[in-house]
């Protein structure tokens, strides 16, 4: 669904949601090799990423621990700026999940999302690589606003390529088209945040601006 994009560029900061850092950079890789499940600090042959920690890669299944609940996100694009991903977030109610359970027909979303946090914790297991994680791409698009007040609807949205979101707008619209209401929010979110919508079962076409 999504290919490779092979320069780094910004990620539009999206207004209308609670976010960390307000621009982030994205790029996208290739195809991963398998390994089996270990720990994001440690690993043998693991590539230094600050304090013993390692770069999570793109298909990366992850365990993240967030206040006494797990969840479970793919990794779709490479570390960006201020450590976020693009991430498929799948939809759970915090209990632990069997690798097997976790499959692209699961519910879920694509988020932006800072793991640096949960990583410096050793809070995050690394459980399973995808060999292709075009499945769990859910929108082709980016969508932000200027609206930032809680619960007011945008009277003006800006539409990006997910594979080029530091590129221009490719469309600027009063009303979202059903695909368009479906398109990622933009944004680097907390992982905290992430856990929020994870447990409300949130998806983008319920965004509190539409």
């Amino acid at each position: 669904m999504v290919s490779p994009h092979p320069r780094m560029s910004a990620l539009p900061p999206f207004h209308g949601m609670r976010t960390r850092h307000p621009m982030v950079r994205h790029s996208f890789d290739g195809p991963p090799n398998k390994l089996g499940a270990d720990r994001l600090r440690r690993p043998l042959n693991a590539r230094s990423f600050g304090g013993g920690m390692i770069q999570q890669r793109i298909g990366d299944l992850l365990e993240i621990e967030e206040g006494g609940k797990y969840f479970y996100v793919v990794v779709l694009s490479r570390v960006v700026m201020f450590g976020g991903n693009i991430l498929f977030a799948f939809h759970n109610e915090g209990q632990r999940r069997e690798v097997s359970s976790l499959t692209s027909d699961c519910s879920g979303f694509n988020i932006c999302a800072d793991l640096l946090l949960p990583k410096r914790e050793d809070r995050v297991t690394r459980l399973h690589r995808y060999e292709n994680v075009s499945p769990f791409w859910r929108s082709k698009y980016a969508k932000t606003t200027n609206e930032y007040r809680p619960g007011v609807k945008a009277k003006e949205w800006f539409i990006y390529n997910i594979d080029d979101l530091g590129g221009q707008h490719i469309a600027r619209i009063a009303k979202l088209t059903p695909e368009y209401r479906e398109a990622m929010d933009s944004g680097c979110h907390s992982f905290d945040l992430v856990a929020g919508k994870v447990l409300a079962r949130y998806t983008p076409d319920q965004n509190e601006h539409i």
